[in-house]
């Protein structure tokens, strides 16, 4: 069997480093090999360079996305994978506030994310401190070079975690009620593939299972 053909047959999932790292042992997609008998393997781009080479035919999958216009034309999108939502975190003990009235307070956030249309209409009166990573923005929350921080919820519980070995156990995190972009996630696979539709009805059916089972619910909650 030559390379080409072996790539083809494998199920590839590309995902920015510092976010589906932190996904992907709770609930992984991948794991859809137990149903269907696909050979998974996963590789950690940045989000311009994971979408690039799967445009490119390089890699057979991308995720999660967010639909756009052009998305749908490129790419055919699996059903919903969940919402991923994003708020203002803050260390208990910091006034709870809005975004709105954050002037002078320096926000955290992440080099190339994408915070929505609302976080995008009120960037240019916001007091912005740039990370390259969720990794970097948390720790800036900790250290208190920042007392809020914009981020996936998910991810920003996950990394609080795993670092209050080294903080005080007492600190804890919350989110501003009102979250500052939530959307469901997809799964991409390029159009022109000619595999694409089959794959996707393998991805889909076996992700109505876990649905049905519970056990998505359940990830999502780990």
């Amino acid at each position: 069997m030559n390379s080409a053909v072996n790539e083809r047959r494998n199920l590839v999932i590309e995902h920015l480093r510092s976010w589906w790292r932190l996904y992907h042992l709770k609930w992984c997609p991948g794991r859809l090999d137990h149903y269907k008998g696909l050979d998974v393997s996963f590789h950690f781009y940045s989000w311009a360079e994971a979408y690039q080479l799967t445009l490119e035919g390089r890699y057979v999958v991308t995720m999660p996305w967010f639909r756009s216009r052009e998305r749908e034309q490129l790419f055919y999108l699996s059903a919903s994978l969940g919402h991923f939502t994003t708020r203002l975190m803050t260390l208990t003990g910091t006034p709870a506030v809005n975004l709105g009235e954050l002037k002078h307070q320096p926000v955290g956030v992440t080099r190339g994310y994408f915070y929505g249309d609302g976080f995008a209409a009120r960037q240019a009166g916001l007091t912005l401190e740039w990370s390259d990573s969720d990794e970097e923005s948390m720790g800036k929350l900790l250290d208190g070079r920042v007392h809020y921080l914009v981020m996936d919820e998910q991810v920003a519980q996950t990394l609080f975690q795993q670092a209050l070995a080294r903080h005080p156990q007492s600190l804890s995190l919350t989110g501003a009620a009102d979250p500052i972009w939530s959307q469901p996630g997809y799964l991409l696979m390029r159009k022109v593939d000619p595999e694409a539709r089959r794959l996707m009805q393998l991805f889909n059916t076996g992700l109505r299972k876990l649905e049905r089972s519970g056990r998505l619910a359940r990830l999502w909650k780990a």
